[in-house]
């Protein structure tokens, strides 16, 4: 009798503790838009949740009555082991059906709890009817570089391929799977790639929905398909698949970036207070100071590029590397000077210029200390690297020559 009290005393207790997580859930039901804090919120509630119930469960095997004999029988124990792959079962189907990282190629959104424009590009690739005459390739950097802008004001048709993290192995998978979709199996005339990491470092593969699995190396589809499959049972996604039935098919979930046709990125917070701007510059500094810090360049990097620009042979485009500015408070902020990172620029630019000396439709622009943007700090960052709408207009605006200088190369050579 006193295990059975024993148990509805810790189950209540439990339950008392998740009270204000209910409230707030129930709140949040009744929102016409949630933000990052509600999904905080959200992700950790069903956590502890989680938890909560696999804590009531092993009470309950240890204290009901007749606990020991369940325990004894073995056919008790498969009993539950079924059960447990019963639940390890569901997870999966919930996790792959509501697709809520986008990685696989149904249940596709406009939008994901996460900014997933690898997810998410490569279906308004396909919708286009003509082939681009640019792509821009970069990292969360070149999101907002307004594509439109290239059309109206020097007629070139593009479209932005910018990917959150995006690194070498990303833009030379993503440069097959654009040339073997596009309308009429051709390939832009010209690229354009912001080089984000100073040693060209690669990214593991894991974020890649797996539809772009046949265009990657086998080392990285690999990793890609793993990572789907890990991604199916862990607690945290199917947190993420129920928020995202709840929230995200409702429009009810305000992203941080939402994307055009064209792929040009627009962030929803237009405005950026100079309280958060300086939050967000100290919560930066350490991933750029990893960022512009090297001893050597990244082999695999190397090789990605040097069969990026074999394929910019084959098929006859002009490619455009360039390092963007860097935000001249972020030097301010960590009082340290630009020389700190000199000797992985120079190593960088060395590779770069001799690689531009030796193909005739590389052109590269080191424009990391490109005073017009890289001094305006609130107008032209949201925090050390990360460019304003207004800040990417004048970086297009000063990579326009080499543009037209790599576009030229390609049609005097196709």
């Amino acid at each position: 009798m006193r295990k059975i009290i024993f148990f509805f005393v810790i189950i209540a207790v439990g339950f008392l503790l998740q009270w204000n997580g209910i409230l707030e859930f129930m709140g949040m039901l009744e929102k016409q838009v949630v933000t990052i804090l509600d999904y905080r919120s959200f992700s950790s509630d069903f956590k502890t949740m989680g938890l909560f119930i696999a804590l009531s469960l092993l009470l309950l095997i240890l204290y009901l009555p007749g606990a020991e004999t369940i325990r004894e029988n073995n056919s008790s124990a498969k009993q539950w082991l079924s059960t447990f792959l019963v639940l390890i079962g569901i997870s999966i189907v919930l996790v792959t059906f509501t697709n809520p990282e986008g990685r696989f190629p149904w249940n596709k959104r406009d939008s994901y709890i996460s900014v997933a424009a690898r997810a998410i590009k490569p279906g308004l690739y396909r919708s286009l009817t003509t082939t681009p005459d640019l792509i821009l390739f970069g990292s969360s950097v070149s999101f907002t570089i307004p594509a439109y802008q290239l059309k109206e004001k020097w007629n070139i048709d593009t479209f932005n391929m910018a990917l959150n993290g995006g690194a070498p192995n990303d833009f030379l998978q993503m440069l097959k799977f654009m040339i073997e979709t596009s309308p009429n199996k051709q390939a832009p005339l010209a690229v354009t790639v912001e080089v984000l990491r100073r040693d060209l470092g690669t990214t593991s593969g894991s974020l890649t929905p797996l539809e772009l699995v046949p265009y990657m190396e086998l080392d990285q589809a690999v990793v890609a398909v793993f990572a789907a499959i890990d991604d199916a049972i862990k607690l945290s996604l199917v947190s993420d698949s129920f928020f995202t039935l709840l929230f995200v098919d409702h429009e009810r979930w305000q992203t941080a970036v939402n994307f055009s046709p064209d792929g040009s990125g627009n962030r929803t917070l237009k405005t950026i207070s100079p309280a958060n701007y300086r939050q967000s510059l100290a919560k930066n500094v350490g991933l750029l100071d990893g960022l512009l810090s090297c001893k050597n360049l990244n082999p695999s990097g190397v090789e990605y590029i040097e069969k990026l620009v074999a394929l910019g042979r084959e098929y006859k485009f002009g490619i455009v590397f360039y390092t963007a500015p860097i935000n001249s408070d972020f030097y301010l902020l960590e009082n340290i000077r630009p020389a700190r990172f000199e000797p992985c620029r120079r190593l960088l630019n060395e590779y770069m210029q001799e690689l531009a000396s030796q193909n005739p439709n590389v052109f590269f622009r080191d424009l990391s200390s490109y005073e017009p943007i890289s001094t305006q700090g609130l107008k032209t960052y949201i925090d050390t690297h990360h460019l304003t709408e207004n800040g990417s207009i004048l970086l297009l605006e000063e990579l326009h020559i080499d543009i037209e200088s790599a576009m030229q190369w390609a049609a005097e050579n196709r």
